[in-house]
C-alpha cells in the first residue's frame, strides 16, 4: 500500500484524476506522460523541463530534479514552478511523502518540507554516489551507484544503514511497496533487482531486461521501469509477463514515477493539537475509513525518538465521517511532536502529517512509563536545579535512585512485574506517578 495520507486536504481538492506513469526525458528536456494501460504516450507532455533525470509524483503535483533544483508542476502539467526547491545540487532522485520531498544527490540525501520550505541538502551525509531515492511508511531506501549498494534510514535520517544490500551492480534508481524494495542495475546485465524490506532475500535479476535501464517504480499491480531505447517496461508485481515494449517512443527516459493512488483507505480531514494545562487534546477526524484497525498515538519529545503512547480503535469499513480525541499525559517543557501511526487489519500501515505542542516551564513536572523491564521518563525542574528521581515498589521499598537536573532518565534494568512507584523530590515540591510492569 503506498501512502494513506497524500490526500490530507481532501475537501479542497477536484474529483480523482485519470492515473498516468510520469517519466523524466532527459534527452528533450521533458517530461513524458501516458495512460497507466500504456496509451496516449506523450514524450514531451511537460517541455523545457531542463535535464530531468529523477521524478515523482503523488496525488497533487508531479516533481522532478533538474541541474541545482527540484521542479513541480500539476498532475495536468500546469501551473509549472521550474525552482520549487532551490539550491540542491545535481539530483539525480527524487521522492516525495505526505510531508517531505527527498532528493538523491551524490553523496547526500536531501530533504526539504512538501511546500519546498526548510531545505536541507546534508539530510543524510557519507554515501558514495547515491543515485536513487525511495520511500515507504517507515524508511528511506538509497541506490549507491558507485558503491554497490542499497542503504536504508529511518524517515528522520537516523538508523543509517549504507550497507542494507550489497549484491547489487551499478543500482541507479529504486522504489519500495508494501513488501519489497526493487532497484535497476544499470550495467551490462541489465536486470530488476528485488528483496525484502529488510534486505533479506536478495534476488540481482528479477526481472532480466534487455538494455540499459535506469527508472523503476511501482503500483498495487505493476512495475515499471525505463530504458535508454526510448522504452517503458511493465511487468507483474511477482516478475511475470514482463512486456519490455509497454511504452514505445518516450524519448530517452530516465526516472519514472506512478502517482499515489487517490483511493484512501483513511480519508484524514483534519489532525490538531491543544493544550489542556499541561497535558496535550489530540483531535483528529476522517471522512471515511476502509478495512481500518485503529490509530496508534506516537509521542516525541524535542529531538528523541518517536513511542507509541496510546491506541484509538477504528471503524473498520464506513462512508460516514468520524472523530476521534485522545488525552496525554503531563508534558514536560519543551517540544512535544505527535503523529498517528494508522493500521490496517492486514497490518499495512501508514502515518499522518506531524502535529507539535510547545509547554512553558512552569514548575516541577515529571513524566515515567515502563519500557522493557526498566522505568524510563523525563523531569523538568525550574531553572534546571538538581533533583532527586527515586523508584520504589509495591512495598514502599527503595529500588533506584538518581540525581538528575531537567532532562531523562531510566531507573532499574530489570524490574520484576508489578506496580512501582517514581517519587521526584526538588526542593519543597514533591510528585509521585504509579507506573505498572508487566514482564
Amino acid at each position: 500500500m503506498r501512502s494513506l495520507y497524500a490526500l490530507l486536504l481532501l475537501l479542497a481538492m477536484p474529483a480523482a484524476a485519470q492515473p498516468y506513469v510520469y517519466w523524466a526525458n532527459y534527452g528533450s528536456a521533458a517530461i513524458g506522460r501516458a495512460g497507466l494501460d500504456g496509451t496516449g504516450s506523450n514524450a514531451s507532455f511537460i517541455s523545457g523541463a531542463g535535464m530531468p533525470v529523477g521524478v515523482a509524483a503523488d496525488g497533487n503535483y508531479v516533481y522532478w530534479t533538474g541541474a541545482n533544483t527540484i521542479s513541480r508542476a500539476h498532475l495536468d502539467g500546469s501551473n509549472v514552478n521550474a525552482s520549487f526547491v532551490g539550491g540542491t545540487g545535481f539530483g539525480y532522485a527524487v521522492a516525495v511523502s505526505n510531508s517531505h520531498i527527498y532528493w538523491a544527490s551524490g553523496n547526500n540525501i536531501g530533504r526539504a518540507d512538501l511546500d519546498g520550505s526548510n531545505a536541507n541538502t546534508s539530510f543524510i551525509t557519507g554515501l558514495n554516489s547515491a543515485t536513487g531515492v525511495a520511500i515507504n511508511g517507515t524508511h528511506i531506501y538509497w541506490a549507491d551507484n558507485n558503491g554497490n549498494t542499497i542503504g536504508r534510514a529511518n524517515l528522520d535520517g537516523t538508523a543509517v544503514m549504507l550497507n542494507l544490500i550489497t549484491t547489487p551492480v551499478s543500482p541507479y534508481h529504486v522504489a519500495v511497496d508494501g513488501n519489497y524494495v526493487y532497484w535497476t542495475n544499470y550495467s551490462t546485465n541489465t536486470s530488476i533487482g528485488r528483496a525484502n524490506l529488510d534486505g533479506t532475500g536478495a534476488n540481482q535479476s528479477f526481472i532480466a531486461l534487455s538494455n540499459y535501464c535506469a527508472g523503476v517504480d511501482t503500483d498495487d499491480n505493476y512495475v515499471y521501469w525505463s530504458c535508454s531505447n526510448g522504452k517503458i517496461g511493465r511487468a507483474n508485481l511477482d516478475g511475470t509477463g514482463a512486456n519490455l515494449d509497454f511504452i514505445t517512443g518516450a524519448g530517452g527516459p530516465w526516472g519514472i514515477a506512478v502517482p499515489i493512488s487517490s483511493t484512501l483507505p483513511v480519508e484524514l480531514v483534519s489532525f490538531t493539537a491543544t493544550l489542556d494545562g499541561t497535558s496535550g487534546l489530540l483531535r483528529w477526524a476522517t471522512a471515511s475509513e476502509t478495512n481500518n484497525a485503529g490509530f496508534s498515538i506516537e509521542h516525541r519529545s524535542g529531538a528523541g525518538s518517536y513511542q507509541s503512547v496510546g491506541f484509538q480503535a477504528g471503524q473498520g469499513t464506513t462512508a460516514e465521517a468520524s472523530r476521534y480525541s485522545f488525552a496525554t499525559e503531563a508534558l514536560a517543557p519543551g517540544t512535544h511532536t505527535f503523529r498517528l501511526k494508522q493500521t490496517d487489519f492486514d497490518g499495512a500501515f501508514s502515518y499522518s502529517p506531524e502535529v507539535e505542542l510547545t509547554v512553558s516551564p512552569a514548575g516541577l513536572m515529571l513524566m515515567a512509563r515502563a519500557e522493557a523491564g526498566r522505568i524510563t521518563g523525563t523531569v523538568a525542574a525550574p531553572q534546571g536545579k538538581p533533583v532527586t528521581v527515586a523508584l520504589f515498589d509495591a512495598l514502599g521499598r527503595r529500588v533506584a535512585a538518581q540525581q538528575i537536573e531537567t532532562g531523562a532518565f531510566t531507573l532499574g534494568g530489570d524490574l520484576a512485574s508489578g506496580v512501582y512507584v517514581v517519587r521526584v523530590t526538588g526542593g519543597s515540591q514533591t510528585l509521585t506517578r504509579s507506573v505498572v510492569v508487566a514482564r
